[in-house]
C-alpha cells in the first residue's frame, strides 16, 4: 500500500518539482548577481567621477600657482574697494607694498656694504702694490667693481620686470596655441586633465551624440547624469580611477614645487642687493651665481606646463582602442594604455627638472631629490583636508593638539614647527 504512494511522491518531488525549483533558484542567483554587478559598476563610476573632480581642483590650483591662470587682486582705500585687477599670482607678489619696502631697506644696507667692501679692497690693493705682491689688484679695478655694484642696484628691478613680462608673454602664447580647436583632441572650447581622464574612460561606453556633450565643460561632474547616459558595463573604470589617483599625486607635487618656486623667487629678489654689493669684493662671482639661479627659477615650471599640455593632446589618442591598438589581447592592450598614462603623468611631474637641468644643472639635482617628498606630503595633506570637510577633521585636530602638547609647552609653537618641516619637505 505504501510503496505506490512512495513512488508517486518520489516522482513528483524528484522529476517534477526539483527541476522547477532548481531553475527558479538559478534564476534568483543570476538576478542577484546582475543587481550586484550593476550596483558595483555604478559605485565604481561614481568613485571615478569623484576622483576626477579632485583632479580638477588640484589642476586649477596648479594653473594658478604656475601662472597659467590669473587671480583677482583687490585694492582698498580704507574699507572702500578702489580697484579690481586680474593678474598672475607672482606678478601680484612682486608688487606687494611690504615686499617693496623690505627691498628698499635691504638696498640701503647693501649700499653701505658696497662702500665698506670698496674701502677694504682699496686698502688691500694699496698694501699689495706697496709690498709688490704678485696677485695685487689695481685700485682702478677695485673702483670699477664698486661702480658695477652701484649699477647692479638699479639693474636688478629692471631685470625682474623684464623677466615677469617675458614669462607672461610666453605663458599667454602657450594658452592660445594649445587652446586652439585644431590642436585640442577633444575639439571643445577648453580642455583639462580631469575632462581628458573622464573622456578616456567613457569613450567606448556611448555613441557620438552622447560623447559630444562631454567633450568640454563640466557636465561630467554630475554623477547622476553620467550613470544615466552611459553603458556602465563598457566604462573603463580601472583606467579612470588609477589614472586619476596617480595624476592627483603627481599634480600635487607639481603644485608644491610651483609654490616653492614663488617663495624662492621672492627670497632671491629680496636678497639681490646683497649679491650686487659683493661685486666690489669678488668682481661679480657671487652675483653671477645669483643671476643664473634667478633666471632658472623663473622658467623652471614651464617644463610642467608644456608636459601637461602635451598630455592633453596625446592621452585621448593613445587611450582609444579605435585609434591605436598595442596588442590583440584586450587585457594586455589596456595595461599598455595604463602604462602610457602613468608615464605621461610622470613626465608632467618631472617637467621642471628637465628645464632646470638645462638652465642650472646643480639646482636641478637638488630639486630632483626633493620632488618625491613633495608629492607624498602634498597628496597626504590634501586628502586629509578633504577628509576634514566630511567631519573627520575634528579628530585629527584633537590628535595634533595632543601631540603638540607633548612636544612643547606651547601647542601653537608645535604646530608652527610642524608646518616648517612640511615646507622644507615640499621643496
Amino acid at each position: 500500500m505504501l510503496e505506490p504512494i512512495r513512488e508517486v511522491l518520489s516522482f513528483l518531488f524528484n522529476d517534477v518539482l526539483a527541476p522547477v525549483i532548481g531553475i527558479f533558484i538559478q534564476w534568483q542567483v543570476n538576478f542577484l548577481m546582475y543587481l550586484l554587478r550593476i550596483v558595483f559598476q555604478e559605485l565604481l563610476v561614481r568613485a571615478m567621477v569623484l576622483l576626477c573632480r579632485v583632479v580638477f581642483l588640484i589642476e586649477q590650483m596648479f594653473k594658478i600657482f604656475s601662472g597659467l591662470a590669473t587671480v583677482t587682486a583687490n585694492e582698498y582705500n580704507g574699507a572702500a574697494l578702489v580697484k579690481t585687477t586680474k593678474m598672475r599670482l607672482l606678478d601680484y607678489f612682486f608688487q606687494v607694498k611690504g615686499i617693496t619696502t623690505v627691498l628698499m631697506a635691504i638696498t640701503l644696507a647693501s649700499v653701505i656694504l658696497t662702500f665698506l667692501f670698496a674701502a677694504y679692497e682699496t686698502a688691500k690693493s694699496v698694501s699689495d702694490v706697496t709690498l709688490n705682491e704678485q696677485n695685487a689688484k689695481p685700485v682702478s679695478v677695485v673702483l670699477k667693481n664698486a661702480l658695477k655694484s652701484m649699477l647692479g642696484f638699479g639693474l636688478i628691478p629692471v631685470l625682474c620686470v623684464a623677466l615677469l613680462q617675458f614669462s607672461a608673454a610666453i605663458l599667454q602664447a602657450v594658452i592660445e596655441v594649445f587652446a586652439a580647436p585644431e590642436v585640442s583632441v577633444l575639439k571643445g572650447e577648453s580642455a583639462d586633465i580631469s575632462t581628458v581622464i573622464f573622456y578616456m574612460a567613457v569613450q567606448d561606453a556611448a555613441d557620438e551624440s552622447v560623447l559630444e556633450k562631454y567633450r568640454s565643460g563640466l557636465r561630467w561632474q554630475n554623477a547622476d547624469l553620467v550613470v544615466s547616459e552611459f553603458d556602465l558595463s563598457k566604462v573603463n573604470t580601472a583606467l579612470g580611477i588609477l589614472a586619476a589617483g596617480l595624476i592627483f599625486l603627481l599634480l600635487t607635487g607639481a603644485c608644491l614645487a610651483c609654490i616653492k618656486r614663488i617663495f624662492d623667487l621672492l627670497l632671491l629678489y629680496l636678497v639681490s642687493p646683497y649679491f650686487a654689493a659683493t661685486i666690489a669684493l669678488d668682481g661679480g662671482g657671487k652675483f653671477k651665481g645669483w643671476r643664473e639661479l634667478f633666471i632658472a627659477k623663473f622658467f623652471a615650471c614651464f617644463g610642467n606646463i608644456f608636459a601637461m599640455e602635451l598630455f592633453l593632446i596625446l592621452a585621448p589618442v593613445i587611450s582609444s582602442s579605435k585609434v591605436v591598438t598595442f596588442f590583440p589581447d584586450t587585457t594586455a592592450d589596456n595595461i599598455a594604455r595604463l602604462f602610457f598614462v602613468f608615464g605621461a603623468a610622470y613626465a608632467i611631474f618631472k617637467g621642471n627638472i628637465l628645464f632646470m637641468s638645462i638652465l642650472n644643472e646643480q639646482e636641478a639635482q637638488f630639486e630632483a631629490t626633493q620632488r618625491i617628498i613633495s608629492m607624498l606630503m602634498g597628496g597626504a595633506g590634501l586628502m586629509a583636508s578633504f577628509g576634514g570637510r566630511r567631519g573627520a577633521g575634528g579628530k585629527s585636530d584633537q590628535k595634533a593638539d595632543d601631540k603638540d602638547g607633548k612636544d612643547g609647552k606651547d601647542g601653537k609653537d608645535g604646530k608652527d614647527g610642524g608646518g616648517g618641516k612640511g615646507g622644507e619637505g615640499g621643496g
